[in-house]
């Protein structure tokens, strides 16, 4: 058996603690969850699991109007509902879940990122060195973005991102090393498989991913293996042919995603790259305040190993296999960068961890751990005793964990505050399982995560087609329902006014401070 060092007993040992800290909002609440997203994943999850179907159908006949009974992150088509965007995630989970039970479901990336993190340490210590990869290692787990949605374990961002870093380990490192040729490429197979299959969970990476790819191949074309690189191709082009058939056939060919929120016609060149657009004020705000300001403890020092790192590069001081990393790393940084903080996200102004930008932003994220394990090593370069440089480590590192814990739990969108509105939602849940008809639709702005999918939805009561929808309901006697956080007596009287255009009214019937529930009736 291989002995194991220093560096890895300690990490065998923080990832059992991480686990549990990982996994503190899923031992501590019912399954309910406090996006749409996550929402949608798990019910999407847990119908591939147990019915082998890719979309929900409709439990009631709603005729014509079922194409506007659909929660947030769904689509209705026809008499289904399918998932907006990405439904990668909800195929590899729903597969697992076959496996280990749809209620095990919500541990599955907090299990990913544990066995990411020990592959992660193997490949920085293949590209960089020991102490290099045992410091990103520990700021991997600590890491206050990774650690927060790994508590919110439903979004794709996570598991794209371990499977993508477990997939390379099995490609660059090569674990499944064997004298036989035949033997040694299980490590291609393997690690094609669990690359694609990162890429299938999120797609959208899969630019910045090829031009990483040419990069790698470029760098490298005298000593490309054509028997490995055509492993590789064979199983890529086998999932390309998976997401066609499922887009194709399943969804019918229907466009739901980024670029069905664009324009048919394409403002610029570039839009089919960048579909944001290009905005370079909203690209510095979105970096200074969502990449830097708000995770300053680790993007400070990763700045100043970027110029530790850019030095040895001008000076030659860096074998080829860093000079690729280096080159892959700002390649992608630059394109996220541009893609993403182009977005215009309505909650920019709120500066917490659950802004969109944190996450899509998450590969940049881990990509500078290492440079900022270059620093904290060029820190301890001015103690001269080894028990001075490890207290000094380990106090920083101690330092890191305190503060991205602080932005992971406080904060309006911190997980204390999203374990209370979990079992606000439970309450709510409750209730109207109880006392709610089985056939009822519930009407609501954002809070559809409390009662999908046992109870059917409709979002948006402002929206003139939504409420032609409803009275066309209410007239084949599906009792709806409206459910709000409590509303202003003016607000209040204006949603009157404009349900009487369509001859809707409201009936209050429950309160749960700060929501309320209303009855929806059709207007004498």
């Amino acid at each position: 058996m291989k002995k194991q060092t220093p560096h890895t007993i300690i990490l065998f040992f923080l990832a059992g603690i991480f686990f549990i800290l990982y996994n503190l909002l899923n031992f501590s609440t019912p399954r309910l969850f406090n996006s749409p997203d996550e929402t949608m994943h798990h019910a999407f999850i847990k119908q591939f699991a147990q019915t082998n179907q890719f979309i929900f159908p409709h439990t009631h006949d709603y005729g014509d109007f079922a194409r506007f009974v659909f929660p947030r992150s769904t689509y209705g088509v026809g008499p289904v509902i399918v998932p907006v965007g990405f439904w990668g995630l909800n195929v590899v989970y729903g597969f697992l879940a076959k496996i280990v039970g749809v209620s095990f479901v919500v541990f599955l990336t907090s299990i990913l990122v544990i066995i990411g993190v020990f592959c992660w340490y193997s490949l920085i210590r293949h590209l960089f060195h020991r102490s290099v990869a045992f410091i990103s290692s520990v700021l991997f787990l600590c890491q206050p973005v990774l650690w927060y949605y790994t508590e919110r374990s439903l979004f794709p961002n996570v598991p794209f991102l371990m499977f993508l870093i477990i997939g390379l380990w099995f490609l660059i490192v090569r674990p499944l090393f064997s004298k036989r040729k035949t033997a040694s490429l299980l490590n291609e197979l393997f690690g094609s498989i669990v690359f694609f299959t990162a890429i299938l969970i999120r797609p959208s990476e899969v630019l910045w991913l090829g031009v990483g790819t040419a990069i790698v191949l470029f760098a490298y074309r005298k000593k490309v293996d054509w028997t490995r690189f055509g492993i590789f191709a064979a199983v890529g082009f086998l999932f390309l042919c998976l997401y066609v058939l499922v887009n194709g056939v399943l969804f019918r060919g229907h466009l739901i995603g980024y670029a069905a929120s664009q324009s048919a016609v394409l403002p610029h060149w570039y839009s089919v790259v960048f579909p944001f657009g290009i905005d370079i004020s909203q690209i510095i705000k979105a970096k200074y305040v969502y990449l830097f300001q708000l995770v300053w403890w680790y993007t400070v020092p990763a700045g100043i190993g970027i110029l530790i790192f850019l030095n040895q590069w001008k000076h030659r001081m860096l074998p080829k296999k860093q000079r690729v990393y280096g080159a892959v790393f700002f390649c992608m940084a630059f394109f996220l960068l541009v893609l993403y903080g182009s977005f215009h996200d309505a909650r920019f102004s709120l500066h917490t961890i659950g802004i969109s930008y944190t996450r899509y932003w998450l590969p940049i994220s881990i990509g500078l751990l290492p440079f900022a394990a270059l620093c904290l090593l060029r820190l301890q370069e001015f103690f001269h005793r080894a028990w001075q440089k490890q207290l000094v480590g380990a106090w920083i590192l101690f330092l890191v964990f305190l503060l991205s814990a602080r932005a992971v739990f406080l904060g309006d969108d911190g997980i204390i505050k999203t374990g209370e509105n979990i079992a606000h939602g439970a309450e709510i849940k409750t209730w109207t399982l109880a006392e709610i008809p089985e056939n009822a639709i519930v009407v609501t702005d954002t809070e559809d995560k409390f009662f999908w999918p046992e109870r059917q939805v409709m979002v948006n009561i402002k929206n003139g087609d939504i409420r032609m929808g409803i009275h066309g309901l209410l007239k084949k006697r599906y009792p709806l329902y409206f459910f709000t956080p409590r509303l202003e007596d003016n607000t209040m009287k204006e949603l009157q006014e404009l349900l009487r255009t369509s001859s809707l009214e409201l009936e209050k019937i429950m309160e749960f401070p700060p929501h309320e529930m209303y009855r929806i009736k059709i207007a004498l």
